[in-house]
């Protein structure tokens, strides 16, 4: 339990930063931004019809659906997501990798304190930190929904669609932890975190423009897609198996690994 506590104050103070910013891009994006592009609707559908049509799928620009809640949601859906996964990498690599980067490993595994107990603690911490994280944004999202009188879709689709944000985070989470026990040095822990978001945003791009069903399934920010719920009321289901497995490899891998690993020497 001392583990535990630990690990949500070492990560309370970057967690707290990371959930600003979330709920800022969510209140600029739906509160200041849509209203605008209602107004200009004409506008804007000017200037995208001269734009390439792999520009505009590059960043899940669909001018069918972008003049709706549900459409204009899932457009800015990407770069929430994509600050989503750099939180959550980061949370998995700072929390797994500290002693290592620290280099205070034999410390830790020789309390009297098994190393299950150590993995699971700071494993619950980070969970514990997203769950808080994303019952904020929900609420936010639920209370800025509530306020636009929009009749476009329902409150039981958007709501849905925001927890996609929660999943996602939790396969970067999964992602983060499985390199951190992993690699043999973590220098960079931000650096780290960045590359995985924006790697993965990159896939998502590149999977859009090409429009191949197989690259959706190493892009882990498609999983849990916002226009699909508002589509079909429901993520779809092959993908959200996808990411289940994902997790739950890299989670049963890295408590294998952790369990058993030698202690580095100094």
């Amino acid at each position: 339990m001392n583990i535990f506590k630990f690990e949500l104050k070492s990560a309370l103070k970057n967690s707290l930063i990371w959930l600003v910013v979330l709920l800022t891009l969510n209140l600029v994006f739906m509160k200041a931004m849509y209203p605008l592009y209602i107004d200009a609707a004409k506008d804007i559908e000017e200037v995208v019809a001269n734009f390439p049509p792999e520009f505009t799928a590059a960043f899940g620009f669909n001018i069918k659906e972008i003049f709706q809640y549900g459409g204009f949601y899932s457009f800015c859906s990407n770069y929430i997501v994509l600050c989503g996964a750099i939180m959550a990498v980061y949370l998995g690599v700072s929390t797994f990798a500290r002693e290592k980067k620290v280099k205070t490993m034999d410390f830790l595994f020789t309390k009297p304190i098994s190393r299950e107990k150590i993995f699971s603690c700071k494993l619950l911490a980070n969970i514990s930190i997203i769950v808080i994280t994303n019952i904020v944004f929900i609420t936010l999202a639920y209370f800025i929904y509530e306020s636009s009188g929009d009749t476009t879709t329902t409150i039981e689709k958007t709501l849905l669609a925001t927890s996609g944000l929660f999943f996602t985070q939790l396969v970067f989470l999964a992602l983060g932890i499985i390199f951190a026990i992993f690699a043999k040095k973590v220098r960079s822990i931000a650096g780290i975190a960045i590359a995985f978001g924006f790697g993965g945003f990159i896939i998502s791009a590149v999977a859009n423009i090409i429009d191949e069903e197989i690259l959706n399934y190493i892009a882990p920010m498609k999983y849990f897609a916002p226009n699909s719920v508002f589509s079909n009321g429901a993520f779809e289901m092959k993908y959200v198996i996808t990411a289940i497995v994902i997790i739950v490899v890299c989670i049963g891998t890295s408590f294998i690994k952790y369990k058993n690993s030698d202690i580095q020497a100094v």
